[in-house]
């Protein structure tokens, strides 16, 4: 609920003029961090249109969303910027026709190692994991940047950087169908000697989606390793083998981009979308 919130403060300048409503500025503290925001709404017509500004800064993700704290640690802190056009008179309809630009960065925190590992299909550090006990991995980083047409959203660039794996994400998440469409291919920073390394799937509608390896890819390494099988046992094994040694991601240098690659996309926007007008 939104009295839920830890807010800290509200700053709010709300202007009224021939059915468009203007709230700039929106500001208010959350979670230890602050959101800047601007809103102009125009209610003229019996659809409304809004156009918005959005800026978050150092905001702790448990505070705002408790349930995504792990059992120790923290969930990190969130950032970034977006702008947006949108029409709906509810929340859902305006998600579902929104165009714009997000980039949004998070750091700290820690997730379920196992959850990781499996992202990779690392059978090896899964099973050493079960047997002793889950631990929290810490996340580097988290950078997304999607850019979103007539409720479609897709991901220029997704990553989740912890200490065990790197992971690559691309595809979309649909607003207007309520639908994803996401791969996720891990890079391991160490090495197995039984790994399918995916990728990973997430697909499926909102309600209920469906989180499955790539089955081509999977079925293809495993056939390899079936046919080496019959010449060696021991050489089965290679397919299956992951030598890991991939590199930390570049946190500081994706964020910088990713903010870089929103305000250029935003320029040309601000210049040549159409405004809302106050005039009756």
């Amino acid at each position: 609920m939104t009295s839920e919130l830890p807010l800290d403060n509200l700053n709010a300048v709300l202007d009224l003029h021939g059915g468009v409503l203007t709230l700039k500025p929106l500001d208010f503290g959350v979670g230890g961090g602050h959101v800047v925001s601007t809103l102009v709404m125009d209610a003229r017509d019996k659809i409304f249109r809004t156009k918005g500004e959005v800026t978050v800064r150092n905001v702790e993700l448990s505070k705002v969303l408790p349930k995504l704290k792990p059992p120790q640690g923290s969930a990190g802190k969130v950032g970034g910027q977006a702008h947006f056009v949108a029409t709906g008179n509810s929340i859902a309809d305006m998600l579902a026709t929104s165009s714009g630009e997000a980039a949004l960065i998070s750091w700290g925190g820690e997730a379920s190692e196992l959850s990781i590992v499996l992202t990779n299909l690392d059978l090896a550090r899964a099973a050493q994991l079960l047997l002793k006990g889950d631990e929290n991995s810490p996340i580097r980083c988290i950078v997304a940047d999607f850019v979103a047409e007539n409720g479609r959203m897709v991901a220029k660039t997704l990553v989740i950087d912890t200490d065990a794996e790197k992971i690559l994400g691309e595809g979309s998440i649909d607003f207007a169908n309520e639908r994803y469409d996401l791969t996720l291919k891990a890079q391991s920073k160490r090495p197995s000697l039984l790994a399918l390394r995916g990728p990973i799937v997430v697909d499926g509608s909102f309600s209920s989606p469906q989180v499955h390896p790539a089955v081509g890819q999977i079925t293809a390494r495993v056939a390899s390793s079936v046919a080496l099988g019959v010449l060696n046992p021991l050489a089965a094994l290679l397919p299956l083998i992951d030598t890991g040694g991939s590199k930390d991601a570049d946190c500081r240098g994706l964020m910088q981009e990713a903010k870089e690659s929103e305000q250029e996309r935003k320029a040309p926007a601000t210049r040549t979308a159409p405004t809302i007008s106050s005039k009756p």
